[in-house]
């Protein structure tokens, strides 16, 4: 609520104002000044003036807008707000400028958004607002002395923004031309949409333009508007690079959903309110299952019932509950919580392995990329242990782009495949790195080493015979071409064995697989780990920036696979000559008269088939006479 000190003030301003609202450039300077300095004494709350500027457009400010007007004052210099969709955060953002200039008439506001009309909408808005709101009209531009007055590059009257090439309010799309921008209030829009960060090499593009916002916005503040499109979106660098993150959700989140929001993110006032009332995290929904609605003045329970029918569960929890878990999960392909993990060596494995996800046997032990995972070691194991039948390393050369020489071990028991160390050397074939491998495969007693030959032809296969013969190394080796789009070809091998629970990680795996990351860039490191390729893979081109360990464990698992194939037609001949032999053997010891072994020439008389009806009776069986 407005207070009545400032009410009071503001319509002795306004009648100050009215005088000049039709035009403004006769406006004296020493009255501009004035007002300058009267309208920055009077509106020092922004939650107040975002108040005043919903009721100009028509609105009347929610308990939830007024925390959001709060936050955008006090939060941290650099801070983004996270907010259900219709919520007005772009209205906020756009009023948050205006008061801005109110404050700082000379202050640079650049309005940055994935799409240059999005970006120009916002400034629209700014610009209307000073325009045509009459206690505003000492800011507005004189385009006669100069001053700027497009959409694209808006300037304040010249006799408060003082000389400054760069315009008062200016509106861009985010593209790698950034350089040279000055900002002191910068202000990224949905600059993350699903079109730009459907793969990760698209998102590290969009990171690495984002990043340029730190030398365009030095001192001034920074806000984010957005919706996170994946769990793996940009915005959740955010908190690393310093930002203070706050998510007004449209619901309020069950004691389930909670879990799914990074700690301290969920705004302060959401989470008071249950803890004052825990009955508002159940009831609402289409089931009665989720919360209920947090700004029931903005949206309530039958509105919020009707975006969730026509968003469906996906859409509404993107957009409504800032949650992108439900869209990721139906977007990646191979789930890292269907992998069994044990803790074996390499020598032999259980016949079988059974599978069940119970809380009691969560894997704990958890690495930097699997905080966001839940994976669970094997239920239950025969007690019979066999020898693994091959033990092959797979190796995948560096390539271009800063690739990795990524290398996996593995091998086969019964119809398993288990993977028992994973990882990667920077630096390319160099000496070391193949010495670095050789040491790895004698390690395992691997029995063959296979290289992917896409790069070289040969060449690195012929490197590393030669190293192998200079160390008396016995090896066999193999070199072979994998075919077709990469991200189909992992999906499709890997995902029917983890579905089935055939793939079986090692927990050596799992710790040598983060270990190898370590030695990348730490903003890097995700993008190298075998189990992060794995649950982030998706059909889409590119969709990771580095695929280089889960490439060879599709190749390993490709090749054990048709192995074990081979096998089981072995298997299955052999007990077909089992069975036939068993046949044998009671045919041969049966009592029957007709299968008594003859004396005369010591051969079995085997059973004859029975008479036709008309050779018992003398008769030809044929219907011509003979």
């Amino acid at each position: 609520m407005i207070s009545d000190i400032t009410l009071k003030r503001l319509s002795l301003l306004a009648e100050r104002c009215k005088a000049y609202s039709q035009n403004p450039r006769l406006m004296p300077v020493d009255v501009r000044t004035d007002l300058s300095i009267m309208f920055a004494s009077t509106l020092h709350s922004f939650v107040e003036f975002a108040e005043l500027g919903m009721k100009y457009l028509g609105f009347e400010m929610s308990e939830i807008q007024a925390d959001i007007a709060w936050f955008m004052q006090h939060g941290a210099r650099k801070r983004m707000v996270q907010a259900q969709r219709g919520q007005a955060k772009s209205t906020l953002a756009a009023l948050f400028a205006i008061w801005s200039l109110v404050h700082n008439p000379s202050a640079r506001v650049l309005i940055v958004s994935a799409g240059e009309k999005q970006a120009s909408d916002v400034a629209t808005l700014i610009i209307r607002l000073l325009e045509n709101w009459s206690i505003l009209c000492w800011l507005r531009a004189d385009s006669s002395a100069g001053d700027r007055t497009s959409y694209e590059n808006y300037d304040v009257h010249y006799s408060l923004k003082g000389i400054d090439k760069s315009a008062s309010i200016r509106c861009i799309f985010i593209t790698p031309n950034l350089q040279r921008k000055r900002a002191d209030l910068l202000k990224p829009d949905d600059v993350e949409t699903q079109k730009n960060s459907m793969t990760q090499v698209l998102r590290e593009q969009l990171l690495m333009l984002t990043k340029e916002f730190a030398a365009i916005c030095t001192h001034g503040d920074t806000l984010y508007l957005g919706t996170p499109q994946t769990k793996d979106s940009i915005y959740r660098t955010l908190p690393n690079r310093g930002f203070e993150v706050r998510v007004w959700t449209g619901r309020y989140p069950t004691s389930e959903e909670l879990l799914r929001y990074d700690n301290g993110v969920v705004a302060p006032c959401i989470l008071e309110a249950l803890e004052r009332d825990s009955s508002l995290g159940t009831g609402g929904g289409i089931t009665g299952m989720r919360g209920k609605p947090t700004d029931p003045m903005r949206f309530d329970e039958i509105a919020l019932q009707e975006k969730e029918l026509d968003y469906g569960e996906e859409g509404f929890n993107l957009q409504y509950m800032l949650d992108t878990t439900l869209s990721d999960a139906l977007r990646t392909r191979i789930k890292l919580s269907d992998i069994p993990i044990i803790g074996l060596g390499s020598e032999n494995a259980p016949e079988t392995i059974l599978w069940a996800a119970e809380p009691r046997l969560e894997y704990k032990e958890r690495t930097p990329n699997l905080m966001t995972e839940k994976l669970y070691y094997a239920a239950s194991s025969s007690d019979v242990f066999v020898p693994y039948s091959t033990k092959v390393m797979q190796i995948d050369p560096a390539g271009s782009g800063g690739d990795e020489v990524a290398f996996c071990v593995g091998g086969a028991v019964n119809s398993y495949v288990h993977v028992f160390s994973t990882g990667g050397f920077k630096g390319g074939m160099t000496e070391e790195n193949i010495n670095r491998i050789l040491d790895i495969a004698v390690q395992y007693e691997v029995d063959i080493i296979r290289v992917e030959a896409n790069m070289g032809h040969g060449v690195v296969t012929a490197l590393i015979q030669a190293q192998m013969q200079k160390r008396g190394i016995k090896i066999g080796t193999q070199d072979f071409y994998p075919k077709g789009q990469k991200e189909r070809r992992i999906i499709d091998t890997i995902s029917p064995l983890t579905r089935r629970h055939k793939l079986i990680v090692h927990a050596q795996c799992i710790q040598d697989d983060w270990a190898y990351c370590e030695q990348h860039p730490s903003e890097r490191r995700m993008q190298f780990s075998l189990m992060r390729q794995l649950a982030d893979i998706t059909y889409d081109r590119n969709s990771l920036a580095h695929d280089d360990r889960a490439d060879c464990v599709q190749a390993l698992c490709e090749f054990l696979v048709a192995l074990l194939a081979k096998d089981d037609e072995k298997e299955a001949e052999l007990r077909e000559e089992a069975k036939i032999k068993e046949w044998l053997k009671t045919a041969s010891a049966s009592s029957r008269p007709s299968c008594r072994t003859s004396a005369m020439n010591g051969r079995p008389c085997w059973p004859r088939k029975p008479m036709p009806q008309a050779a018992r009776s003398g008769k030809s069986s044929s219907n011509t006479a003979i």
